[in-house]
């Protein structure tokens, strides 16, 4: 935003005003005209932050310090011929809208990564600052920038004592003030900030709150060589000491950020950073795109910017939560990858699934069961499933036949059935019934729930290769239909990709 508003005023030629919210935004401003217009930082006017310097020519200001009691010096304002107005998503607040008020020039330009505002007064950023001009499509973006986007999603397990009393629905702080002192989840996020850092990479770890930053700083302390915390509500003496120390360290050297979102939700630049922490839940899509921003500064050796997604997903609010920045993240050109582990009895090399390369296919599926918090197993069962019906060998032998395929989904299905309360128990996997059928005494079903008298069978694309084959499952039917039992068969690629749809059927039939 900053080089295309340089270009802007060496285009239009005439004195211009820049206004902006935050200290840090100011001098940005000033490196960065200083750097593309190529004229002295000393010519470039500050006003704020204990600076009060015009030139008249080009002026950066604080936008609370040139409000005065909502007030504005409308004689300064009104002589120049462009005013921009950077993180202009800010302009229905009073002061904002003071200064644009008052200003007479030709031109006015708005910047904002985020035009939307959540309550709704974003139609008054038009008003003030004129027609929306440009907007940059950040999947364009994404395929631009010379390196990859992916998200690391993180079932933290969190299960919440509020949530279990009855007739209470906890608040979002009360559920926070839990979360930010699980030390299991807490674990979890600093073995991983570890981790990258054995990688070789660059990352902030991001909270919203002052309590949980302090508890990871605890925890950090000893393990990273520099660590670095940043909060909202920090003395000029203490950013400049902090932002010295962090110039000072060399890309070689291993950096840990540790940060409030009130503080690099707007205008922070550090090109180094490639990972971030997305410690505690959000849902609004243009806080995410504010925090994935910090990580899309071009760097030498950037090749990959990484997010680390902790999903709450045994907590119905944090679910609902989690389901928005699957859609934030998609939109943002990211490619998520699901968690995994090594399943007894599975082959060892299954490889990750990520949504990107089969979101037309499995992407409902896959936020179904992460929104479940289902088990690891159950990923990994799907995992397999999803592979092995894309024709990705899982073994080495890279031999796959349809009939492999559906009992690797007959696998994942049998497993979601008994993480599912309403179908827990109720189901035998490949169960033989004492009815005569293809010259055998005994029939195989896929699925048997004697109980209920109901059978479910599962089709692979084999099911309808020849005439015979499809004969032979009518006659099946047939047979259980004669025996009492209601039949219901679904496509493997079904159970797959429209998993919701498979178990409201199922569980409507038990019930």
């Amino acid at each position: 935003k900053t080089v295309l508003s340089a270009w802007m005023i060496a285009a239009r030629k005439t004195n211009t005003l820049i206004l902006v919210n935050k200290k840090p935004l100011m001098s940005q401003w000033v490196e960065r005209l200083s750097q593309f217009l190529n004229i002295p930082k000393k010519e470039i006017g500050v006003w704020g932050g204990g600076k009060r310097k015009y030139t008249g020519k080009i002026d950066v200001a604080l936008i609370q310090s040139l409000v005065r009691k909502g007030s504005v010096n409308k004689e300064i304002v009104g002589s120049y011929g462009q005013l921009i107005v950077d993180e202009c998503h800010g302009v229905p607040a009073t002061s904002f809208e003071a200064v644009t008020n008052v200003f007479t020039g030709k031109y006015v330009l708005g910047l904002s990564a985020t035009p939307v505002r959540r309550d709704g007064l974003h139609p008054i950023i038009q008003m003030q600052c004129g027609p929306l001009r440009h907007k940059v499509d950040p999947k364009a973006m994404a395929a631009f920038e010379h390196f990859d986007h992916r998200v690391n999603v993180r079932l933290t397990g969190f299960e919440s004592g509020f949530a279990r009393q009855e007739n209470e629905k906890p608040s979002y702080s009360l559920l926070i003030e839990e979360l930010i002192v699980n030390a299991r989840r807490n674990e979890m996020i600093v073995r991983d900030v570890l981790g990258v850092i054995a990688e070789g990479r660059s990352p902030v770890v991001l909270t919203e709150r002052r309590k949980h930053l302090e508890s990871l700083e605890k925890m950090l302390a000893g393990k990273v060589e520099n660590l670095l915390v940043l909060h909202g509500g920090m003395g000029a003496r203490e950013i400049r000491a902090l932002e010295e120390k962090r110039s000072s360290i060399s890309d070689e050297s291993p950096r840990v950020l540790l940060a409030t979102g009130s503080y690099l939700g707007e205008g922070f630049d550090d090109a180094r950073l490639d990972t971030l922490f997305l410690a505690l839940p959000i849902s609004w899509k243009g806080r995410l795109t504010q925090y994935a921003g910090r990580l899309h500064r071009r760097h030498a050796g950037k090749r990959e910017v990484r997010i680390y997604d902790y999903a709450d997903t045994n907590v119905q609010m944090f679910a609902r939560m989690f389901n928005k920045r699957c859609a934030g993240y998609k939109a943002l050109g990211y490619e998520i990858t699901m968690p995994i582990s090594t399943v007894s009895g599975l082959p060892s090399n299954v490889s990750l699934i990520r949504e990107k390369r089969l979101e037309e296919k499995y992407s409902e599926t896959v936020r179904r069961i992460l929104r479940e918090g289902v088990s690891a197993e159950e990923i990994d069962l799907f995992v397999f499933a999803a592979e092995t019906m894309e024709g990705v060998s899982p073994s080495d032998s890279g031999i796959i036949d349809d009939e492999s395929a559906r009992s690797a989904v007959e696998r994942f299905f049998f497993r979601h059935l008994e993480s599912t309360p309403e179908t827990k128990g109720k189901f035998l996997l490949n169960a033989r019934l004492p009815i005569p059928f293809g010259g055998n005494p005994e029939m195989e079903v896929d699925f048997i729930s004697e109980r209920n008298k109901l059978a479910v069978e599962i089709d692979g694309s084999h099911h309808f290769a020849d005439r015979d084959a499809y004969r032979r499952d009518r006659r099946k039917d047939e047979l259980l239909q004669e025996n009492g039992y209601f039949i219901l068969r679904f496509l493997a690629d079904d159970v797959m990709n429209n998993l919701g749809e498979v178990m409201t059927r199922v569980i409507r039939r038990l019930k």
